[in-house]
């Protein structure tokens, strides 16, 4: 069966930022799909509200895998990664997977469209719904944070400020 994936950047805090009941919602609209949320909780009245709310919303399919420092061995078994986030700076969990071609569906939280592809944003069930039927483009991912985000442009970035 196909799997719906949370993923986190190793160092991925859990807190109220990552917008939990947003993914606790999706997850039983989605019972075909499995959902691993990966990270250390950082507020434990949230890790209470998670284990309460999927018990009471019998969400068998939402599935805490705690801390992962090998984020890529993380990776190498899943097909799509759904960043529920109300506020990020840059997802490093989103750039980790599209490089690896990976699908994702990112929450439209403010900035979002400045640094991902807007056709994989979403505002509301339909637009998620939609990225979720759309057709599945794993070289298309990897070619976008190729060109959008290399190695050698960074490093001439981080030269520009430095100088």
């Amino acid at each position: 069966p196909q799997r719906l994936r949370r993923i986190h950047s190793p160092k991925s805090l859990l807190n109220n930022k990552k917008n939990i009941g947003q993914m606790i919602q999706i997850a039983r609209e989605f019972p075909e799909y499995t959902f691993h949320i990966s990270g250390t909780w950082q507020d434990n009245r949230l890790r209470a509200y998670f284990e309460h709310s999927k018990a009471q919303q019998d969400c068998n399919n939402l599935i805490y895998t705690g801390h992962h420092a090998d984020i890529d061995g993380f990776l190498e078994d899943k097909n799509f990664l759904l960043n529920t986030s109300l506020w990020e700076s840059f997802s490093f969990a989103v750039h980790e997977a599209m490089a690896k071609g990976i699908k994702v569906a990112i929450n439209n939280f403010v900035g979002a469209e400045d640094l991902w592809p807007k056709e994989l944003i979403y505002s509301n069930w339909i637009e998620f719904c939609a990225i979720l039927e759309s057709p599945y483009e794993s070289k298309k991912y990897r070619e976008w944070v190729e060109t959008r985000y290399s190695l050698d442009d960074q490093i001439k970035k981080i030269e520009e400020l430095l100088q």
